[in-house]
């Protein structure tokens, strides 16, 4: 399960790489960018989009720049890849976990040892 939930992790941050590229090439081709283009925002990749254009880009506003000329917003289908990703990565959390605990108390007999 543990392997199966890391391939799928693997999976939808290609997805995610698309997704940002595919919306960052069609945002700048209609000139809603800023000349910096893309940018991180607490570890995700964002559009650098100028803020006259922000209503026009479709996605969530993770922050603006200290003058507010620039807003940076994740695209929309780039999000939901990112929720889906987040749910994965709990799960191999709890996959981790339920195998060390499986671990540590096939090993418990044999401690005096």
């Amino acid at each position: 399960l543990l392997q199966e939930l890391r391939r799928k992790i693997n999976q939808v941050k290609g997805q995610i790489n698309s997704s940002f590229g595919s919306a960052l090439t069609h945002y700048n081709n209609l000139g809603y960018l800023d000349d910096i283009r893309e940018t991180v925002v607490d570890n995700i990749r964002v559009l650098a989009v100028s803020a006259m254009h922000r209503r026009k880009v479709k996605g969530g506003i993770l922050g603006n720049s200290k003058t507010g000329s620039i807003v940076y917003i994740q695209p929309e289908a780039t999000y939901n890849h990112t929720r889906e990703l987040n749910n994965l990565e709990y799960e191999e959390k709890e996959e981790i976990k339920k195998i060390l605990k499986e671990l540590t108390n096939f090993i418990r007999p044999y401690r005096p040892l």
